[in-house]
């Protein structure tokens, strides 16, 4: 297995820009591997560090829609509502919703991480950076695939203030978990 990369239109950026936190979940994700490309689910359950998981979610993807089956205290309190058994966008706009589960088929049908950076506006006014890193699941056969999220904001809202006005992602890339990465760029997430 080649080295993992990270494939983006500047590599050093997100190697170099992204919170240390995100370091510390990658490192674990390639840990658990146990020699596969990717770990399995339930090995990011039964394994997942406890410094990390309010920050985490775990998205099953569908045909129709990219199901969350695990989301962290942290965005729970974040989003302002807990949608595990809803889809991840299940209260944005159809076009975000859609753009969503594109990115997400596109990381299991590859496989490959992603890593983007967003800028949004709550809706008291205050502008906040997010990042977030994607990557790719193992499951049983016959089981939808699935993706393991790890996001973290710069700010931390008050409740009441957990929607955005506006978004914007700033930055996006591929990461190369060892199988290369899609020829595309990864499809821009828009509100």
């Amino acid at each position: 297995m080649k080295d993992e990369t990270i494939v983006t239109k500047d590599s050093e950026v997100a190697a170099n820009d992204w919170p240390a936190s995100f370091t510390a979940f990658y490192t674990h994700w390639l840990a658990q591997r146990g020699g596969e490309l990717m770990p399995t689910a339930a090995r990011s359950l039964d394994d997942m560090l406890a410094r990390l998981a309010p920050n985490i979610y775990i998205v099953e993807v569908t045909k129709e829609e990219s199901l969350v089956r695990f989301q962290g205290t942290a965005l729970v309190a974040g989003w302002g509502v807990d949608v595990t058994g809803k889809d991840v966008c299940a209260y944005r706009s159809p076009r975000l919703r859609q753009s969503v589960l594109t990115l997400m088929k596109e990381i299991t049908r590859h496989p490959c991480g992603y890593y983007c950076r967003s800028v949004y506006t709550s809706a008291a006014g205050r502008n906040v950076i997010a990042d977030i890193i994607r990557l790719p699941l193992s499951v049983q056969p016959g089981r939808p695939p699935r993706v393991i999220n790890y996001k973290y904001e710069s700010e931390t809202l008050e409740p009441g203030d957990t929607s955005w006005v506006s978004y914007k992602n700033t930055y996006q890339g591929w990461i190369d978990i060892g199988a290369g990465v899609p020829a595309m760029p990864p499809v821009e997430l828009v509100e």
